[in-house]
């Protein structure tokens, strides 16, 4: 989102389609866990839009949490 973002129900997108800090942890986690030879297109960026979203404390627990249950290429590598 930008600091100009529309708002998603002006735009006619559900709000249970719009995208929470989870669904952006996830894409980091698989981002930083993707195999070494795929190439990713350009990256956008994403930052909260509220003051209380808190997306990096989210994100932060979300990596932890799905490192200690193994997820990812990296973790079940380490098995």
């Amino acid at each position: 989102a930008t600091r100009l973002a529309a708002r998603p129900a002006d735009l006619g997108v559900p709000e249970d389609e719009v995208l929470d800090a989870e669904d952006i942890a996830d894409t980091v986690a698989w981002l930083l866990d993707r195999p070494a030879r795929m190439s990713v297109g350009p990256l956008v960026r994403v930052e909260p839009t509220a003051s209380r979203a808190a997306a990096g404390d989210a994100m932060t627990r979300h990596l932890t949490r799905a490192r200690a249950e193994g997820a990812g290429p990296i973790a079940k590598e380490s098995r």
